[in-house]
């Protein structure tokens, strides 16, 4: 297992869609091409042959990487999905560059990105339904009629008060 599916797993969980890792290079995260949060130091040569291993740096790939300058291959790490990974030998300027005006000097380290399809959006819950399904006007809220309430007779009317119901009792007398 290459050391890089722990990354792609990163990758994955994130929901990112293209991971860049280069030669000398922070490499960077992203999702539909809106950068993504995602700490890693630079790496370098060293380091990234280390992270692809043999499995996706094999001596025949790098030897068409060196000869070619740039080598797309599908890789589909278990659990993780299918990624298109695209490896681009990174060239020193020249006095006698291309007419495109792309580098032509010796190399000095090389690009690799992991490419994947956008995961589909999270599908979200349906909406309750509508009290009255057979009712449904979308300018409305909908109506909640209150249940009748049971029939209670009216309680008798009490005696009207007077202003002695109003004051404290008098206190028992005193015994003597």
């Amino acid at each position: 297992m290459a050391r890089i599916n722990s990354i792609l797993h990163i990758m994955v969980q994130q929901r990112g869609t293209e991971l860049r890792l280069g030669t000398g290079r922070i490499p960077k995260l992203f999702r539909e091409g809106s950068p993504l949060r995602f700490m890693m130091p630079e790496t370098s040569e060293a380091t990234l042959r280390e992270l692809l291993g043999p499995a996706l740096l094999s001596p025949e790939r790098d030897a068409a990487l060196q000869a070619e300058g740039r080598v797309t291959f599908a890789y589909a790490p278990d659990g993780l999905g299918d990624f298109e990974v695209d490896l681009t030998l990174r060239r020193a300027r020249a006095p006698g560059d291309d007419e495109d005006g792309l580098p032509t000097g010796p190399p000095i380290g090389f690009e690799v990105v992991f490419r994947r399809e956008a995961p589909p959006a999270p599908v979200e819950a349906p909406p309750p339904p509508l009290p009255y399904a057979d009712d449904p006007t979308p300018d409305e809220p909908p109506r909640f009629e209150p249940a009748p309430l049971p029939y209670t007779p009216p309680l008798p009317h009490p005696a009207p008060l007077t202003p002695a119901d109003a004051l404290p009792p008098d206190p028992p007398p005193a015994a003597s």
